[in-house]
Formats: C-alpha cells, structure tokens, sequence
C-alpha cells in the first residue's frame, strides 16, 4: 500500500468520525427534486438504448450467435490441444516443489498487505 491510499483511508476515517449531521427539515431534497432533469443525461440514456437496439437486431439478422458459438468452439480446441500438447517430463519435483513455495509466499505476502 503506497502513501496516497494510506493518506485517504486516514482522512476517510477521519472525517467519518467527526460527521455532522446539519438538520434542514429536508430543505436539500426537496431543492433536489425540483432541480430540471439534465438534458445531456437523457439524451444519453436514449444513444444508448438505441445503439443496444441496433447491436441486437444486427447480431440477430446476421446470425451472429452461430458465429459465436463457432468462435467458441474453435477458441476451446485450440485450449484443449494447447494444455494437450504440454510435455512435462522435463521438470523435475523440485522445481515445480520451489514454484510452488514462490506462488504461497507472494499469496501470504499479497495477504498480509490487504490487511494493512
């Protein structure tokens, strides 16, 4: 954890602790509400409704799910044949014995930082 994260979880801390609570009678919700909705979020919630409308009718009239289903299956082979094609006789016990004491040690590691 470097010094900026340790700086705002200080200053997080901090300022959750001395939280004051000013009481409005609800004044700043109701001002909330009455502010106008912004013109630039709406026109931004239908861009995105429509260009996900156009991607799903495109996907659908070009049948773009057996093109998916093919990637699928071509990207699956090629794992298979890839983890099929290891050889591991060459390693000997106690380099995969020192890779596994490597990989426990930066997970203890990695553990005790989130901690901090």
């Amino acid at each position: 954890m470097d010094m900026t994260e340790r700086d705002d979880e200080l200053l997080m801390q901090f300022f959750s602790e001395h939280k004051q609570e000013i009481f409005d009678n609800g004044f700043s919700e109701r001002v909330m509400q009455k502010l106008p909705r912004s013109a630039i979020r709406t026109y931004n919630r239908v861009w995105t409704l429509f260009c996900c409308m156009v991607g799903l009718a495109f996907i659908l009239l070009t049948r773009g799910w057996e093109q998916v289903a093919r990637i699928g299956h071509i990207l699956s082979s090629q794992f298979y044949d890839a983890l099929y094609g290891l050889n591991l006789m060459s390693f000997t016990p106690i380099v995969l014995f020192v890779a596994m004491l490597t990989f426990i040690g930066v997970t203890v590691y990695n553990l005790n930082l989130s901690k901090d």
